[in-house]
């Protein structure tokens, strides 16, 4: 009798042959001979050659998934040497299994599965650099910020600058993380002074510093009011903007409203405070209302410093206002004594607290002979 499930699921020399070819007899190894006669005997009894024939069906079966040039012992229950290993592998390009192996270096310490490379990150929280907080999806590789959500994982700067890509504490548009302090544009960090803490023609670094309706613009000397000839920057201070509206302190659209400050500045319009355009430090354009361009903040609402512009008796204008800058004039206070005060157009609205706008003689540097100027009484 020919039993046709012989070699069943194993491999081999002389273990492939079809259904009905010879194969040539072996001799069983030594551990088979004595287990192989014990069942024969035990099948004749019970079963006959029937019998005989299911037992070494059973037995070949039981040699099924193992493989070698020799047959191997029989698989027992609960041993997994001779299963078949079930772990993924990566395709490569060429149909070749890859894998990423250790992945050693410290600038690539991720492994991406699709292509089985060692890679800078897989996600924005891989990226650690303030500079280079974005993973881009493409290449795996960190990159410069493009939105908030990548500086997420950059401890203590939460905003994204777009201006260069970086990860900051704070930018001057963006100063939610800051609190009740302002964010200094040029750390952009945040820093101790406070919002609402700067009056009008006080100096700033941001707009929120200044009180609300102002804003913290750029301020050049050009005393000849000239438009398009920008001068020399004097700094950022606050300014009422024009439409400043809540209450009736403010200018309500009209800078007449707002003494000292009554000439309105923005862009196109000419004789304007020492350039073509006002820009806030945030890069908007706004209309402001400012001093008159004879003068400057600084001389506007700085100490008037009484005797001290004429220590030796002699007024001394480069002791008011602005070091280099003639915004300011030395005048007789009372008799014998000096003090620091501005030149005005003949209004009293161009002086601070309206006083009064009247002609003085006074002696300008390099002058040979004095004239009548109008300045600010005190």
């Amino acid at each position: 009798m020919q039993v046709g499930l012989s070699g069943a699921g194993c491999s081999g020399q002389g273990h492939n042959r079809g259904w009905g070819e010879t194969r040539e007899p072996r001799p069983a190894p030594d551990w088979e001979v004595p287990r192989t006669r014990s069942r024969l005997r035990t099948c004749f009894s019970y079963g006959g050659v029937q019998g005989c024939a299911l037992l070494l069906a059973v037995a070949t079966l039981a040699h099924a998934g193992c493989t070698g040039s020799e047959p191997a012992a029989p698989c027992e229950p609960g041993d997994l040497s001779c299963e078949e290993s079930t772990a993924e592998e990566t395709e490569t390009t060429s149909g070749e299994k890859a894998t990423c192996g250790p992945c050693a270096n410290p600038n690539r310490p991720f492994c991406e599965a699709e292509s089985g490379a060692c890679v800078a990150c897989l996600s924005h929280l891989d990226c650690q650099r303030a500079e280079r907080a974005k993973c881009n999806p493409d290449t795996f590789t960190c990159n410069g910020c493009t939105s908030n959500s990548h500086c997420e994982n950059i401890a203590g700067k939460p905003v994204c600058d777009l201006s260069d890509g970086v990860c900051v504490a704070c930018t001057a548009t963006q100063q939610e993380s800051c609190g009740s302090r302002i964010c200094d544009p040029n750390t952009r960090a945040c820093g101790e002074l406070r919002r609402g803490s700067v009056r009008a023609c006080e100096p700033c670094v941001a707009s929120a510093q200044c009180q609300e309706g102002q804003s913290c613009v750029t301020m050049q000397w050009n005393p000849q009011g000239a438009p398009g000839d920008d001068g020399d920057i004097l700094g950022t201070f606050c300014l009422w903007n024009v439409s400043a509206t809540r209450t009736e302190e403010r200018p309500l659209g009209d800078c007449r409203l707002k003494a000292p400050y009554i000439f309105q500045r923005s862009r196109n319009l000419a004789n304007y405070f020492n350039s073509t355009d006002v820009f806030t430090v945030e890069g908007t354009t706004v209309s402001v209302c400012a001093p008159d361009y004879r003068t400057t903040c600084e001389a506007l609402v700085g100490p008037q410093r009484f005797d001290d512009c004429a220590p030796t008796g002699t007024p001394d204008h480069t002791l008011c206002g602005v070091d280099g800058v003639l915004d300011a004039y030395c005048t007789p206070y009372t008799q014998g004594s000096f003090a620091c005060t501005t030149p005005c157009n003949g209004d009293a609205a161009t002086c601070l607290g309206r006083a009064a706008c009247r002609e003085q003689v006074i002696t300008l540097p390099d002058a040979a002979t004095s004239s009548l100027i109008p300045v600010c009484d005190f």
